[in-house]
């Protein structure tokens, strides 16, 4: 089981990482479309092959993950916690020498994201329209638009990482298979994930 891995690893001398895809849940997509990331045109993302992201804005979903992440860390007590996809949506594994960003789409200009905008810089949108958002943004907003999109995701990490930091292990609870993925990871890589306080 779980536990026990964990446990053997440790005696080991083996760091335990636990990941969490944060950002990539194409089940939460399918439950909430509200969750769906929206590009510069009006367009719904479409799946690219296997991806499909969502934006870091939605507090529920988010909630929903770190819930999670707080069951493996009272299961398992991982030294490090691993958030994979924590990103605004967009599938950089397709850029190649020779490609900008302008190659492809930017997300998110949905409604729910264009309101958090306003709400957290004082930005006042003449639209909520999409491509109308878009084009202002370029024009008179883009660099408070991309500090904030930069400063969500922080804000993500930095709460997960004040909270997981001060958790501390006291029982033991079942984490659902394939919740969360545990895997192991040498003691060079574990210190490139966030890792938690030392216990």
């Amino acid at each position: 089981d779980d536990r026990r891995l964990r446990d053997a690893l440790a005696r080991r001398g083996i760091k335990y990482v636990a990941s969490c895809l944060m950002m990539f849940d194409p089940d939460a997509l399918a439950a909430d479309a509200s969750l769906n990331a929206v590009d510069a045109d009006g367009r719904v993302q479409a799946k690219i092959d296997w991806y499909i992201g969502i934006p870091p804005v939605h507090a529920d979903h988010v909630a929903n993950k770190v819930a999670k992440i707080e069951a493996a860390v009272r299961a398992l007590a991982p030294d490090g916690i691993h958030l994979g996809f924590m990103r605004w949506p967009g599938f950089w594994e397709l850029w190649m020498p020779g490609n900008s960003p302008r190659d492809f789409p930017e997300y998110s200009y949905d409604k729910g994201t264009l309101r958090a905008f306003e709400a957290a810089t004082g930005v006042a949108l003449p639209s909520h329209d999409a491509r109308a958002a878009a084009a202002w943004i370029a024009a008179n907003a883009r660099t408070t638009w991309i500090d904030w999109k930069c400063q969500v995701v922080v804000d993500v990490v930095a709460r997960q990482s004040g909270h997981l930091a001060s958790l501390r292990v006291k029982e033991m609870q079942a984490v659902k298979k394939d919740e969360i993925l545990a895997i192991v990871s040498s003691p060079a890589d574990a210190a490139a994930v966030l890792a938690l306080a030392d216990r």
